[in-house]
């Protein structure tokens, strides 16, 4: 059995305030809308079914936005090569007509429906699996199943006091809310029932949790505190070599690992094994504009000190060629010394 959980963020959502605005935003424009779809319609399945849907899907439709990827929207208009629609907020969003090809037939009555699952979704659009992962986000539920071997989770982008406490009731009762912690009880108890090895896989983009979720895989997968420490501080410091500065995260794992947990016959994890791969070795000679090098050579520079600064040729981060936001002179290791002048002066 292999358990997937897939990470998806939800863009520019890095801090709590802009998770705030965002849930706010996206109460006026789906919450609305679900309100206008239940006092406008007579019988779900005449409008399903009847001629009102063909006139429903000419007037609504899933138009792209920036914000929420795709929204609800009402033709009104075309002008200067613009496409006008009316939000269920009563704003207007305006299209230039070669994003066309991108809209998307929308039903109403689809917006009704809170499904807990991917699997039977009545539609299965782009469109409309974003809107419902993202109105279960709203309400609170971060984790969606696809299958009964894959999650999707939403990173809440804040600190979630409960989910330690959730971890924990896993292991002793069956019945509780979707968290990751499912795929894990699943994989031990395969191990233990099979006698065979078991395999979960965290992936998704940057920013959106894959650290914090296999903490909690971790957390639930070995129970002796020390060892699980010892674990997680090993995977510091391998992501202090493999973790650097995006332009949308602050500590983006530029490698994957594989983390191996050897159990006895008993059933008690008693050793563990961490490969890395992939690494991103491109940055460390180029980064793009906003971005750094890998963690270890701020903490070298900065945190060395006395004569092993100066035998290591140690330097302030802003005279190194590979540490240094400036314009870099390629034809040496280090900044022009008249721009670590101006730094030190300064």
């Amino acid at each position: 059995m292999v358990g997937c959980v897939v990470m998806v963020v939800l863009e520019e959502q890095y801090e709590n305030r802009v998770k705030t605005e965002y849930c706010e935003r996206f109460a006026k424009l789906f919450k609305r809308f679900e309100e206008f779809s239940l006092t406008s319609t007579k019988d779900d399945s005449d409008l399903i079914n009847g001629r009102e849907a063909k006139q429903d899907a000419e007037e609504w439709q899933w138009i792209p936005s920036e914000e929420f990827a795709w929204v609800p929207g009402k033709f009104v208009s075309t002008a200067n090569g613009m496409l006008n629609y009316e939000l269920a907020d009563k704003s207007i969003a305006s299209l230039p007509e070669k994003l066309k090809p991108f809209i998307r037939p929308l039903n109403r009555t689809l917006l009704l429906k809170s499904p807990d699952d991917l699997y039977n979704l009545p539609e299965r659009s782009t469109p409309y699996i974003l809107f419902v992962l993202a109105n279960r986000f709203y309400n609170g539920k971060m984790c969606t199943k696809v299958v009964d071997s894959m999650i999707v989770s939403i990173n809440p982008c804040q600190e979630l006091s409960a989910c330690a406490k959730e971890v924990d009731k896993y292991r002793r009762e069956d019945k509780l809310s979707l968290h990751v912690s499912v795929l894990a009880k699943r994989a031990f108890t395969a191990l233990k029932e099979e006698g065979k090895s078991q395999t979960l896989a965290v992936f998704g983009r940057s920013g959106s949790g894959k650290t914090e979720v296999a903490r909690h895989i971790l957390q639930y997968l070995i129970k002796d505190d020390k060892m699980r420490g010892e674990i997680m501080e090993s995977v510091e410091i391998i992501d202090a070599f493999g973790n650097a500065k995006t332009r949308i995260n602050n500590d983006s794992t530029r490698h994957g690992k594989f983390i191996k947990i050897y159990y006895s016959k008993e059933g008690k994890a008693v050793s563990c094994e961490i490969n890395d791969y992939l690494l991103e070795r491109q940055r460390v000679t180029s980064q793009n504009r906003g971005e750094r090098n890998y963690h270890i050579f701020y903490y070298m520079c900065r945190g060395v000190k006395g004569k092993d600064k100066k035998r290591l040729m140690l330097e302030d981060i802003s005279c190194l060629l590979y540490t240094s936001p400036s314009p870099r002179d390629l034809s040496t290791s280090r900044m022009p010394s008249s721009a670590c002048k101006k730094k030190k002066k300064k």
